[in-house]
């Protein structure tokens, strides 16, 4: 291709068909986004033509690749030909387009190039090769994963699936030694690859690791084969289905430590650094106090339905939730009737977060996202982790907004109005807006208590309403001008 290419450059400058010189190689040099703009220099003053495809390819006006549809022809300087390359394809035969004359300084510069950028393109390919090769391990991985996913979860159409498999595996009970997730004392998971059966067995009570409803006699729900026992667990069956196949266990096989090793960073990181503001509001469980986490659980007919819960299990075997929306309408409508009540209280300055505490808060969930980075390894897919690594990114955004245009214009507060607010055409206030107007809400089973920095007594309630107390004697003493004024012009008349 490349001599076929030389032979129609050399017929086309016979001819008189090129008064610019065709050169393939240094197009190619120039062009490559594998070379910075500082390593091709003055280079980039260069001016190339060229005439572009629709699909995007680049071609000197001679090329046998060139479109009947072509656009005309074009000339950029190399920087600016660089600068577009994003959408476009050189040819691999003409280089792209056609280059002003090069000087001899000019082409031993190129020349010069040419072998850094052949190192950089094997790099790419080897590179490229390496990701498709880890890209089959993980897909072979994944598949084991699965397969062994759905064995711990015990679904018994999938076991069905499985039986045939199951004959040659080995015989006998495979084991792993666990704390127990509700207690802590020694507990089991236990494997019998014939029968596909996986238990867990707390050495304290038959019954942790387990759920069941009061009064009910259905078989209980197994709780213990989440997060990093869950992990555990899956390790179990997964070394006995790949047999010798170390896939797995170099995907997959640090997993279960791993989480264990990002839980226990967060937690420390939480217990050695309060954090210096919410951006949410801080929802704790009426029954134990514990902190409230937000959750999503996807119904069969493929509708959502959000909760908070504590996440402690509490004396009658339950653990506290409550329906996400009812929790937001109770705050919305506290919010409501006590800013309409006192609407000299909404989007005051004294709710913005200081910039101090907002630079804090920008370090403080740096070093929590690094913690998180440092530990996740092949954890990194987990749900819950990667929901917490999401929401990391997420608050510092938010922060980065506020920092912009303030805590209030970003909540959505600054446009507040007593008499339209929460009505039909008015959004339900942000999780920020409730988390600047609450101090904390708690969530019992029958009753939600919600405190704000507007509560009678409070700084900000002496602040405001000695302001408003001043207001009224301001109205006063004017209303009492005018009247005073009134009488005046009255008592003159007679």
């Amino acid at each position: 291709m490349r001599a076929e290419c030389l032979l129609l450059i050399a017929s086309l400058e016979r001819e008189g068909g090129w008064s610019l010189l065709a050169d393939p190689e240094a197009i190619r040099v120039l062009s490559s986004p594998l070379l910075s703009e500082d390593e091709i220099g003055e280079l980039a003053r260069l001016t190339v033509t060229f005439r572009a495809n629709q699909n995007g390819g680049t071609h000197a006006a001679g090329c046998r690749h060139v479109s009947a549809r072509a656009a005309d022809a074009e000339t950029l300087t190399i920087a600016a030909f660089r600068t577009a390359g994003s959408g476009r394809h050189p040819c691999q035969a003409c280089g792209g387009g056609i280059l002003a004359s090069l000087s001899a300084e000019q082409r031993e510069q190129i020349a010069g190039l040419a072998p850094v950028l052949e190192t950089r393109l094997q790099q790419e390919r080897e590179n490229a090769a390496a990701r498709r090769r880890m890209q089959e391990l993980i897909r072979r991985a994944d598949a084991i994963d699965e397969r062994a996913r759905r064995i711990v979860d015990g679904w018994h159409w999938y076991l069905e699936h499985e039986r045939e498999a199951a004959a040659g595996y080995p015989v006998g009970v495979e084991s792993v030694g666990v704390a127990c997730s509700d207690c802590g004392a020694t507990a089991a998971i236990t494997f019998e690859p014939r029968a596909l059966r996986v238990c867990f067995r707390c050495s304290q009570d038959a019954g942790h690791g387990y759920f069941r409803m009061p009064g009910e006699d259905d078989e209980p729900l197994p709780t213990w084969n989440h997060q990093e026992l869950g992990y555990v667990a899956i390790a179990l069956v997964a070394l006995v289905l790949a047999g010798d196949d170390d896939t797995w266990c170099r995907v997959y096989g640090t997993r279960a430590a791993d989480y264990r090793a990002t839980a226990d960073a967060l937690a420390a990181f939480d217990a050695a650094n309060p954090e210096p503001m919410r951006l949410t509001p801080d929802i704790r469980c009426g029954e134990c106090g514990n902190v409230m986490n937000s959750f999503t659980i996807t119904e069969p007919g493929g509708g959502k339905e959000s909760y908070y819960e504590c996440g402690t299990r509490h004396p009658d075997g339950r653990y506290g939730r409550s329906k996400k929306d009812d929790v937001d309408t109770a705050i919305d409508e506290t919010l409501v009737r006590l800013l309409r009540q006192h609407p000299s209280w909404a989007a005051v300055p004294q709710l913005e977060p200081s910039t101090a505490t907002l630079a804090q808060y920008a370090d403080y969930l740096a070093a929590k996202i690094k913690a998180y980075d440092t530990n996740v390894g092949a954890a990194s897919q987990d749900p819950g982790l990667s929901r917490q690594r999401e929401e990391l990114a997420g608050k510092m955004n938010t922060v980065n907004a506020i920092r912009e245009q303030g805590a209030l214009a970003v909540a959505g507060l600054t446009g507040y109005q007593p008499g339209l607010w929460f009505s039909a055409t008015e959004p339900a206030f942000t999780a920020l807006a409730r988390a600047l107007l609450t101090t904390l809400v708690n969530v019992g089973e029958n009753k939600i208590t919600i405190s704000t920095p507007l509560d009678h007594g409070t700084p900000l309630y002496r602040t405001l309403r000695a302001r408003e107390i001043r207001d009224e004697l301001t109205e006063l003493e004017r209303r009492q001008q005018q009247l005073a004024e009134e009488l005046a012009e009255l008592s003159a008349a007679d």
